[in-house]
């Protein structure tokens, strides 16, 4: 859907665009699931006030859009690969991010570990939309169309914004100096703090890592090898959430030297 939100940009949002004389827009869409109560956000920057109530038409004529063509099948499953990978791959923040996303199955009142079968509810979600090929626009036309719990709030610059931030700021300092009993105390205490701050710290308090602590043996990982047509390879097996990655040498001798150059944009590009 979002794909779509923005595929309508040359029909709709161009002619905002020369009006308001800007290079550009920026969009957000925000599905928030940190409440009990879910919502989605639709943000545009860089328009003008007279258009506030035509964005607002262009969503709405968007949602309906989507209701009445639906999705494409090959933007299901590329969504689909990347809530997969985007759960599944082991990063340096990986237990971190498991550890957040189970927040949201306890503010939903579900059973947080149930929730890491990623691919369960994944082969679920296919067999339903297999059932039902509506079953997306059935869930935007319920929830979007059909829902008239919705808030349209705009922004707009306030030119003298820093400098009434400012009197505020320094009203607030001369109240809270104004109530301020014992300042010499307060004068004492943060000199005795930069002086802490200032002096040498203990190392001695810091964990420590010794060249005894660290094994001599080598933890070897089994490699299996093998061969398919001319080409030599080399299986491992290891705990990647069943995700496989693949990693290649490509000969590019007899690559033609004006293509070179593509090189770093052609592995970009495969990589993605």
């Amino acid at each position: 859907m979002k794909k779509k939100i923005r595929n309508i940009r040359k029909n709709n949002f161009d002619p905002i665009i020369s009006k308001n004389r800007v290079k550009t827009y920026e969009t957000f869409f925000i599905f928030g699931r940190h409440t009990l109560n879910t919502t989605f956000h639709i943000g545009l920057q860089d328009i003008s006030k007279e258009d506030v109530d035509r964005v607002v038409k262009i969503i709405d004529e968007t949602f309906q859009e989507v209701v009445k063509q639906g999705f494409e099948q090959s933007q299901i499953d590329a969504l689909l690969h990347q809530f997969e990978l985007g759960i599944k791959h082991q990063d340096e923040n990986f237990g971190l991010k498991v550890i957040l996303g189970l927040i949201y199955s306890w503010i939903h009142d579900t059973n947080p570990i149930d929730s890491l079968q990623i691919t369960k509810y994944i082969e679920k979600f296919n067999n339903e939309i297999k059932k039902n090929p509506q079953l997306l626009q059935d869930v935007v036309e319920k929830y979007f169309l059909k829902n008239n719990h919705k808030l349209i709030a705009t922004m707009n610059i306030d030119d003298e914004y820093a400098e009434k931030k400012k009197k505020k700021e320094s009203q607030l300092c001369e109240q809270l100096i104004s109530q301020c009993k014992d300042k010499q105390l307060i004068y004492e205490k943060g000199l005795e703090l930069q002086k802490r701050q200032s002096a040498p710290q203990n190392v001695d308090v810091l964990p420590t890592l010794s060249i005894t602590d660290i094994d001599k043996k080598v933890i070897r990982v089994p490699i299996t090898q093998g061969q398919i047509g001319n080409t030599y390879v080399q299986l491992c097996e290891q705990p990647t959430n069943g995700i496989t990655y693949f990693r290649c040498l490509l000969n590019t001798f007899e690559l033609p030297n004006e293509l070179k150059s593509y090189l770093p944009l052609f592995v970009n590009v495969l990589t993605k």
